[in-house]
């Protein structure tokens, strides 16, 4: 079977970093649905990109979700210029969906690329934060909390990710093939719900904050 497009969202921030998005979606979908793909769509993006930014940038973006899972206060950052807009599609493929980012590159700037797709990363909970409620809520905290964990544990430490983002080659055929299959598990999981009970929420937080710190002690 053909990869086939299920859904695009377009990804738009103020001067402050507020991020807003626009759904085009090309199956029929009810707002429920619409809101389900939307946080499908953030923890795919999440999980693929800590695949391909380098290190410092990639433990900003656990830093700020583990910070926004922890309920602490969290406030948007300005996204600058190389980046100008970026768009998520999700994608059919061999029986899973996956994800593909297409972001929005300018001449010039005053920020590096994988900055400001880092603070892009950082800012999209506080979005999301907005416009989910009751399970959907707390299958997107499940999903984040999964990929951060899987990185800081696995992808990082064991060398799966090492930092291949390139301005000018921003290909997701490049992404570690070991992030990018994890992120393939994902949404068979997903359908139905990422029931993650309270206790093992606080417990696998917990192992990521702590493998946080051992990773910035390395990094």
């Amino acid at each position: 079977m053909e990869p086939k497009v299920l859904v695009s969202v377009d990804l738009k921030w103020d001067e402050f970093g507020n991020v807003s998005h626009t759904l085009d979606a090309k199956v029929p979908a009810n707002e429920y649905q619409k809101s389900d793909v939307v946080a499908l769509s953030v923890v795919l993006l999440t999980g693929s990109q800590l695949g391909i930014l380098p290190p410092s940038y990639a433990l900003q973006v656990c830093d700020r979700i583990l910070r926004h899972l922890d309920g602490l206060p969290l406030n948007p950052e300005p996204i600058q210029y190389p980046l100008s807009g970026a768009r998520i599609e999700l994608v059919q493929k061999d029986g899973t969906i996956v994800c593909l980012f297409h972001p929005s590159f300018l001449g010039g700037g005053t920020m590096e690329p994988e900055e400001a797709v880092s603070r892009l990363l950082g800012n999209l909970p506080l979005h999301l934060a907005q416009i989910l409620t009751g399970e959907l809520a707390c299958f997107y905290r499940a999903g984040l909390l999964i990929v951060v964990n899987y990185y800081l544990t696995q992808g990082l430490p064991k060398g799966i990710s090492r930092g291949i983002f390139s301005r000018g080659n921003f290909n997701q055929q490049k992404v570690q093939f070991a992030m990018l299959g994890f992120n393939e598990t994902i949404y068979p999981h997903w359908k139905g719900g990422l029931n993650m009970p309270s206790s093992i929420f606080s417990e696998r937080l917990e192992e990521a904050r702590s493998q946080y710190k051992k990773m910035m002690a390395e990094f």
